[in-house]
């Protein structure tokens, strides 16, 4: 029982975790989780690899880029059949290298390394983003794991098709994002811990986030020449030149009225 002279001290309260690791091992978890499932598209989409249909008519625009016709289905025809001009023209740079002489199977084997570049990105990015706002915190791939069962997921891995091209720009362009909040969050904690983050000017009690406010300069005196008098101030009473500026003058043989 306490006693009446003691002041009761309030008692944290446990609120709920999410799920969470050991800094060293949730690290280890977060880079196996996305190794492992970047492992699993890559041999999953290579046992269903395929050739589509549509993936045929690339690599025919292509073999007439690399015959000198341009991007054309057939000779002497000014007819784009290519529906991804970024993937056609992918593959006729790859079908241009020596040692590549069939379009099919680079595109087969290009946008099988495209799909699984795709997700390892926007694994990796998601696993920045869970370090940046919890260092403890540890990646459970929901997403992936549910893309897993299904077949066209591996089905289109390849197909010669830009799927793969699509995959590797979202996943490229998730990670860009948390990069650039990445280092954003970084140049502010550098900032914090330097001091430079807020400046104010002096006495003036304002300013502006990594901006000085510059101080006032007085105004130099401006030099006199030797013998001058000195320059006097002008009168309090003295008119203005606003007010005597464009006066009304009186003709010439009339009186201006009193």
């Amino acid at each position: 029982m306490a006693r009446p002279d003691e002041i009761p001290v309030p008692q944290p309260t446990e609120e709920p975790r999410s799920f969470s690791l050991p800094g060293t091992l949730a690290q280890r978890w977060n880079a196996l989780a996305v190794a492992a499932c970047g492992a699993t598209v890559l041999v999953m989409g290579y046992r269903h690899r395929w050739t589509n249909d549509d993936a045929l008519i690339y690599t025919r625009a292509v073999r007439q880029i690399l015959a000198g016709n341009g991007p054309v289905f057939n000779v002497a025809e000014r007819a784009e059949t290519s529906t991804g001009t970024l993937w056609q023209w992918l593959l006729a740079a790859g079908s241009a290298v020596p040692g590549v002489d069939d379009p099919l199977r680079l595109a087969v084997a290009l946008g099988l390394l495209l799909t699984v570049v795709g997700y390892l990105l926007a694994l990796d990015g998601t696993r920045r983003m869970i370090r940046l706002t919890r260092p403890a915190g540890a990646l459970l791939p929901v997403g992936v794991v549910l893309l897993l069962p299904l077949c066209a997921t591996w089905d289109y891995a390849t197909s010669g098709l830009e799927t793969g091209l699509s995959f590797a720009y979202l996943g490229g362009c998730w990670w860009l994002l948390v990069h650039a909040r990445t280092l954003r969050a970084r140049a502010l904690r550098t900032g914090a811990e330097t001091g430079t983050g807020t400046q104010t000017g002096a006495g003036t009690g304002t300013g502006s986030p990594g901006r000085a406010t510059p101080s006032p300069r007085a105004t130099p005196p401006v030099p006199r020449r030797p013998g001058a008098p000195p320059a006097r101030s002008p009168s309090p009473t003295a008119p203005s030149a606003s007010r005597t500026y464009g006066a009304a003058r009186a003709p010439r043989g009339t009186t201006a009225p009193g």
